[in-house]
């Protein structure tokens, strides 16, 4: 009997958790790879299981996914059953594509009046595009990006990073991003509220990476190696 419970006690750890990454998104994917070093600190093992933004979310506050890879802040308030490890694990900088060289934005607040995309699920441009009235909404970042160069839009909001990448992938150069980006958002890792105990043990580790500077070292090695990776 002893023999049987340690082994089902092994079976149980050894069984990895299961995390939400948005499809397309290659912040998402930074973060994955952010996750991977920091779980195998821990010993414990993951699988990344790529999902659009909703539907992400959606499995991950039910609790059929253990957690989402990073999402920001406001997360935690829409989805109570998603626990954020309290030190950031990544960035991004939200930032406004366009066509028109010669437009000057500052803030989100600017965005209205205009003809604007965003992609579903992306919790942070929905946020700022609140009030927005022209607004148009795309499964994913090549759609929006699309729309774009197609003049179904005339504005577009995601990550500096995600934009660059999917401009590169369609080879688009009539478009660039606009300049000052819309702020900084910081990144948490979030865990459905059943793992919530592993939560001081992971952010233990993660504060130890930030004040190294390893977790910025592998953000920027991960960045450098998707836009390598999408040049050629």
């Amino acid at each position: 009997m002893l023999g049987l419970l340690i082994l089902t006690s092994t079976l149980l750890v050894a069984e990895p958790l299961r995390f939400a990454q948005g499809t397309n998104a290659p912040d998402q994917i930074v973060g994955a790879e952010i996750l991977k070093v920091v779980y195998a600190k821990a010993g414990i093992p993951i699988e990344i299981i790529p999902l659009s933004g909703k539907r992400a979310l959606l499995e991950s506050s039910q609790g059929r996914l253990d957690g989402e890879v990073n999402r920001i802040l406001e997360i935690g308030t829409i989805y109570p059953d998603l626990i954020k490890v309290p030190t950031a694990t990544n960035y991004i900088e939200q930032t406004i594509f366009s066509k028109n060289t010669t437009s000057s934005l500052n803030g989100c607040e600017s965005l209205r009046g205009k003809l604007v995309g965003r992609v579903l699920g992306v919790k942070y441009a929905e946020i700022c595009t609140q009030g927005v009235d022209n607004l148009a909404v795309f499964p994913d970042s090549i759609s929006l990006m699309k729309s774009l160069n197609r003049d179904i839009v005339d504005y577009a909001i995601t990550s500096h990073l995600n934009g660059l990448v999917q401009l590169k992938k369609l080879g688009i150069n009539s478009v660039i991003a606009l300049k000052p980006a819309l702020g900084k958002r910081l990144l948490f890792h979030y865990l459905h509220i059943k793992y919530k105990h592993l939560i001081p043990k992971l952010d233990a580790i993660i504060t130890s990476m930030l004040k190294t500077g390893e977790l910025e070292l592998i953000r920027q090695q991960q960045i450098q190696n998707i836009l390598a990776q999408t040049n050629k």
